[in-house]
């Protein structure tokens, strides 16, 4: 892990001002292509990621997932070892795009199923939490593990990215990390504790980009009660609980959606203002252009180009990775053609089935489909 101490310390070493120059330079072209319409599109489109974790096939025991066996079946890391994501192809919204993105959900599941369990005997499972840690570890040990290296703090049950783990090692911005319920109290050295909770991330693209405030709007106030339909995991690891902490305290005072709090609780910095929380509305589209840009950076990182249309703005992107808004606009595309508009939707938990997922997908777009085509009022609750 020497090296990728390393490479932190160099991440940590980035000339903040050099990046703030070229975010603000990529702020105004952005505005300007949106102005210009080079982010419409000719109608709404769906997206779906969808995170899992790794258990073992026979004992249910959490297990990490190897970088081969990601690649084999087409899967992302995140940001636990164990964790992994599949990423939905673009579909148009309506009764055939849902059935295209849940037919090939399905079938992808399916495939990494059947090699994950061949290769390596693991079953990829999705839920809000998971509940039983590695063999011979409590989960406590497992999300505080740390090494410190040279004064770099590594969690070895995260991926060896610099991505990830120099959110633990920035002065610009010093994750909590620490977790206090009526129940569980956990404090931990570095923001592994996020790797608790999967979740499953509506995307919906928006035809028209001028009109993102009113869907972004309606994608805020159908947060509460899409969430409520969603949770599924009010347990955390028996090992999380406070000694003093009883089955009838559990099941009286805790709550049954924990994800959004331990989240929270982990990633934002008690001095500065949270990164992660529900936004505010946004007055336009290029308001919420800046108010991406103003979000404050956690680790900068200078990008030389590339040959994507959005390398463009390839330091605004880069930015926007730690913009943990719950509700947040995403502007991107491979090509200009393929430039898009979109709101992504992060409160819900993981789902246990392909067919749970998209149907929030389904009430998730539905729900913004009809609310801005009737100008329902509760776009003008506060």
């Amino acid at each position: 892990m020497e090296e990728l101490a390393r490479e932190v310390a160099a991440a940590r070493e980035i000339d903040p001002d050099v990046f703030a120059e070229r975010v603000a330079a990529e702020t105004e072209e952005l505005k300007g292509e949106l102005e210009v319409g080079t982010f419409d599109n000719p109608q709404a489109i769906l997206g779906l990621e969808h995170e899992f974790y790794a258990v073992d096939g026979r004992t249910d025991v959490l297990r990490r997932v190897s970088v081969p066996l990601l690649e084999l079946i087409g899967f992302e890391k995140e940001l636990g070892l164990h964790n992994a994501e599949l990423a939905g192809r673009p579909q148009p919204f309506g009764p055939h795009g849902l059935a295209a993105l849940g037919h090939e959900a399905r079938a992808v599941v399916r495939a990494a199923h059947e090699v994950s369990t061949r290769n390596e005997g693991i079953r990829l499972v999705a839920d809000g939490f998971w509940t039983v840690p590695p063999v011979g570890e409590t989960a406590a040990e497992y999300l505080a593990a740390s090494v410190e290296i040279d004064g770099v703090v590594l969690s070895p049950n995260m991926p060896p990215s610099v991505r990830y783990q120099v959110m633990s090692n920035t002065s610009l911005y010093e994750p909590a990390c620490h977790l206090e319920t009526a129940n569980v109290t956990l404090e931990t050295p570095t923001i592994c504790p996020g790797a608790l909770t999967s979740s499953i991330q509506p995307h919906y693209q928006v035809p028209a980009a001028a009109n993102l405030p009113d869907y972004f709007g309606y994608a805020l106030r159908v947060a509460g009660p899409l969430l409520a339909l969603a949770v599924n995991s009010p347990l955390f690891p028996p090992s999380l609980y406070d000694a003093d902490a009883t089955v009838e305290s559990v099941l009286v005072e805790d709550h049954l959606e924990n994800r959004v709090r331990l989240y929270e609780a982990t990633m934002n910095d008690a001095n500065r203002p949270a990164k992660v929380r529900f936004p505010r509305d946004i007055e336009s589209t290029a308001a919420a252009v800046d108010r991406i840009a103003a979000d404050p950076p956690i680790a900068p990182k200078l990008f030389d180009g590339g040959d994507r249309f959005d390398d463009r703005f390839a330091h605004l992107g880069h930015k926007h990775g730690s913009y943990w808004r719950w509700v947040r606009p995403v502007f991107g595309g491979a090509s200009e053609s393929a430039a898009n508009t979109r709101i992504e939707f992060r409160p819900l938990p993981g789902q246990p089935t392909v067919r749970d997922a998209v149907s929030l997908v389904a009430a998730f777009a539905g729900a913004l489909h009809g609310l801005v085509a009737t100008d329902h009022p509760v776009r003008d609750l506060p």
